[in-house]
This record gives structure tokens, C-alpha cells and sequence, in this order.
């Protein structure tokens, strides 16, 4: 018999595990690319339906640079120098620069992590702010978009005479593709629009598979444009955190443009075969479950009824540290949030719409983690399986179903079938 070695990404480390040639059907994961060093300067000098930075900032007194936070691996740090060259040359004095970490619902990053994120001498240099979803003091309330989502929005970034925001465009659960406007919604918004934006998604999954002009991201564009987001440089990194290419400009054309390339690196075919199992890492989304979360969902086209969905990640925070009642939830059940939701008896409406996805993947598949300091009792408690060790159990899996079909997904997170 044939044997196939296969190495998963397990956060910094890997897991090797062999798989019969005659079970593993196929392997997915993000396409590999040429690295282009040259992109990000490419596009800051040809930003789509926009004017450059610096002509944009020219006669402004100051800006605000929003970044994504420690979740995304984003080459803040050599983007930053750029876009903050082009305001510098339009005029902006370096303490007229903020730059603003666009949190989410997500942890403060460390001192540290800050200088990971941006480089020491940005660091040291600008004021870095952190967004603080649940401190109203430091929001304004602009009015309703469509879905009923209420904007509450960072202050500072309204107050600013420029906006600028710098991401990534890689496949998102919630939206389709991340980028654009994403990192304005929810970014940089409150506790009630972050609530009704997640819920948004949750109710209007079947309508947005595929489709990067749905609803939910209407909204949230909706709110960028209400708001006054000026420009955005988002990249495309492909599996092996090459730089491949950056698009520059308007948040919206920009953002299409940038979808059109990465379509080619992160997508899947719906045809694919289904698998019975599928092996499933998370990286490089390996903090916790909130994230690393989001590759089961990516693989949900591609497992049969009734499937295995073994997800491999290290969960180096624990399972939600940032959102207890993703927990609560799975616990109770789907009915029971869903009923927690609709009486506004849950304080955290975003946890309790995530584990309502999960808990419907629950009802047609099950859900195995690989995950070594994760707690067993808590994973059987939430209708999880705990594997110990993976090999034993895929050999276990064929012993018990000798003509099963495999498959291997890598960077799940960064995969959408379509």
C-alpha cells in the first residue's frame, strides 16, 4: 500500500501524519505566487478612481492611518514608511500622524506586539491608539444603514482631516472577502454595530456565498463612505506570506480590484469531490477558536453529510478568551441562543451569532479539534471531540471505514469554495 506524507501547519510547529493514497482525494490551500516587492509602490503611484496620498492630504492639517490588529499578518511595517512618506511630502508634520490598530472585539496588543506589527522606529516615532469597542466616551453615533445596523463609530477617526486604511483581502466567513471596508466595520465601531453586523451575517449566510457585492458588505460600505474613508492600500499574501500584489484608491474600486486577484490564489471549486473527512489547519489564524474557527466553516462545501471536520490548530489563547458566551452558547445550544438572541437576553450578541454557525455545522457534521492544551471536558461539553493524537486517529477512521475519502485543506482560514 502507498502511504502519502503529509506535513499541517500547526501555528509556528507542523503535525506529520501518513494517509493512504487510496483514501486522500485531493489536498486544498491557498495557491503559491511570485513575490513582488515592487506592488506596494506600484499601487500607491496608480490608485484605482483616486487620487494619490499625497494629493489627497495636500492642504490637510493632519491623518489617520487605521491598521488591522495581531490577527492578520499584514506587512504593516513596511507599508507604514510608505503611505507615511506621501503625507509627509504632502505637508503633514509627523505629530499630526495617528495611527489606529482597528481591534474588532479582539484583546489589546502588547507593547511588543505593537512593535512586531509596525517596527520599532514607527513605534517609537507616531502615536498608536488602540480602539476600545465598548468605551462610548471615545465613539460618536452617525445615524442607521440598511440591516438595522447602528454606526457607532470612533471619534478620532471622524475628527481626522484624512483617512487612510491598510489590510489584507483574503477569504472571510462574514462578508465573503475581508479588506476594503472591512476594517472601518468592525473595526473601528461600537459594541451595538459590531453586534448587528455579525448578526447581519448570521441571517443572511445562503445570500452571500461567493458574492463579494451582498448586503452585509453594502453596509459596511455604507458606513466607510458615510464616514469619509479616504483611501485604502490593501495586499494579497499568498500561502507562504509572499507579498504578491496591493491595490491602492477608493475603498470600493480598489477593493474589487484586489478580489479579482485574489479570487485566483484563495478559491476553491464547489465541484470538488466531498470528502469524509477532512483535515483541516488553521494557520496562520491559530490564537483561538474565534478565528481559527473560521476554516471549519470554509470547509463545510467540501465534507459530506454526516462528515468528520478535524480542525488542527494550537489555540494558543484557549478556545474564546475574547468571547465567553461562544461557549455559553454551544453549550445551550442552537435553539436556546437563537431564543437568547431574538429577547436580547445574551450581552454578546457578535459570540452568540458565531455559535449559532457553528452549532448548525454541528447538526450535520461533527467537529474534531486537534489542539494539545485545549481543555477535553470543555470540548465534549460543547459536542466537540478532542483528538490526542492525529495519526492514531485517522488510522482509527479507516480501520472503521476502509473506503472513507480524505481530504487535506491548509490555511484553512484563507480558503473559500465557490
Amino acid at each position: 500500500m502507498k502511504f502519502r506524507e503529509i506535513t499541517i501547519p500547526y501555528g509556528k510547529s507542523h503535525v506529520n501524519v501518513s494517509i493512504p493514497c487510496s483514501n486522500l482525494i485531493w489536498e486544498k490551500g491557498p495557491k503559491s505566487g511570485s513575490s513582488d516587492p515592487n506592488c506596494i509602490d506600484r499601487a500607491l503611484e496608480n490608485p484605482v478612481n483616486s487620487l494619490k496620498i499625497q494629493d489627497l492630504a495636500r492642504g490637510r492639517n493632519n491623518a489617520l492611518i487605521i491598521i488591522d490588529d495581531k490577527t492578520r499578518n499584514t506587512p504593516t511595517d513596511i507599508i507604514l514608511p510608505k503611505v507615511i512618506n506621501q503625507l509627509k511630502t504632502a505637508g503633514i508634520q509627523d505629530n499630526k500622524i495617528v495611527i489606529l490598530i482597528a481591534l474588532g472585539t479582539h484583546n489589546e496588543m502588547t507593547k511588543g506586539e505593537i512593535i512586531e506589527k509596525c517596527g520599532r522606529d514607527i513605534f517609537d516615532k507616531y502615536r498608536i491608539l488602540q480602539h476600545d469597542y465598548n468605551n462610548y466616551e471615545n465613539l460618536s453615533y452617525y445615524g442607521r444603514v440598511d440591516l438595522e445596523i447602528p454606526i457607532w463609530i470612533n471619534k478620532i477617526y471622524l475628527e481626522s482631516d484624512i483617512k487612510i486604511a491598510i489590510g489584507k483581502i483574503i477569504p472571510h466567513v462574514d462578508v465573503v472577502w475581508s479588506g476594503g471596508a472591512k476594517i472601518i466595520v468592525p473595526g473601528i465601531c461600537g459594541k451595538e454595530t459590531v453586534e448587528k453586523f455579525h448578526l447581519a451575517s448570521t441571517k443572511n449566510k445562503d445570500k452571500l456565498k461567493g458574492k463579494v457585492d451582498n448586503i452585509v458588505r453594502k453596509a459596511m460600505e455604507d458606513i466607510a463612505g458615510r464616514t469619509g474613508l479616504d483611501f485604502i492600500l490593501n495586499v494579497i499574501v499568498d500561502e507562504n506570506q509572499n507579498l504578491i500584489d496591493a491595490v491602492a484608491g477608493n475603498f470600493v474600486h480598489a477593493h474589487r480590484k484586489g478580489v479579482e486577484i485574489a479570487e485566483k490564489i484563495f478559491t476553491v471549486d464547489k465541484n470538488t469531490q466531498k470528502a469524509d473527512l477532512i483535515l483541516i489547519s488553521s494557520y496562520p489564524a491559530d490564537e483561538d477558536f474565534w478565528q481559527a474557527g473560521k476554516a471549519v466553516s470554509a470547509a463545510v462545501p467540501l465534507v459530506k453529510e454526516g462528515g468528520d471536520l478535524v480542525l488542527v490548530s494550537p489555540c494558543y489563547k484557549g478556545f474564546s478568551p475574547d468571547h465567553p458566551v461562544l461557549i455559553e452558547s454551544l453549550i445551550k445550544g442552537l435553539e436556546a441562543t437563537e431564543k437568547a438572541i431574538s429577547e436580547k437576553k445574551t450581552p454578546d450578541i457578535a459570540g452568540a451569532a458565531v455559535a449559532i454557525d457553528v452549532l448548525k455545522i454541528i447538526n450535520k457534521n461533527n467537529i474534531c479539534l486537534y489542539s494539545r492544551d485545549l481543555d477535553e471536558d470543555l470540548l465534549n461539553r460543547i459536542n466537540f471531540q478532542k483528538i490526542n493524537n492525529l495519526q492514531e486517529y485517522i488510522d482509527n477512521y479507516i480501520m472503521q471505514n476502509p473506503d472513507c475519502k480524505i481530504g487535506v485543506i491548509y490555511s484553512g482560514t484563507e480558503i473559500m469554495v465557490i
